[in-house]
């Protein structure tokens, strides 16, 4: 079916089934551009999005404060330098 064919159809669909037809042409088209990602690609990308733990977290937000009020020691900053 060429374009001219598809779009004559299109123009009587509803408001509704517009929108729908629009919605899930937009996946499609995401779907054929997205970037395929091998497995291990994949899994270390979940665990990048899994962000820091949150002990490690706190103990960053503590020398971070530490630093900002001038009061962190020299192996402190040598802790929060290294992270």
């Amino acid at each position: 079916m060429s374009v001219d064919e598809l779009l004559k159809v299109v123009k009587d669909l509803s408001e509704s089934d517009l929108d729908h037809l629009v919605n899930r042409a937009l996946f499609v088209r995401a779907r054929r551009r997205a970037p395929v990602t091998t497995p291990a690609e994949s899994t270390l990308l979940r665990e990048i999005n899994c962000g820091i733990p949150a002990e490690l977290s706190d103990r960053y937000e503590i020398l971070t404060d530490k630093r900002d009020d001038e009061t962190l020691t020299e192996a402190e900053y040598t802790e929060l330098s290294a992270t």
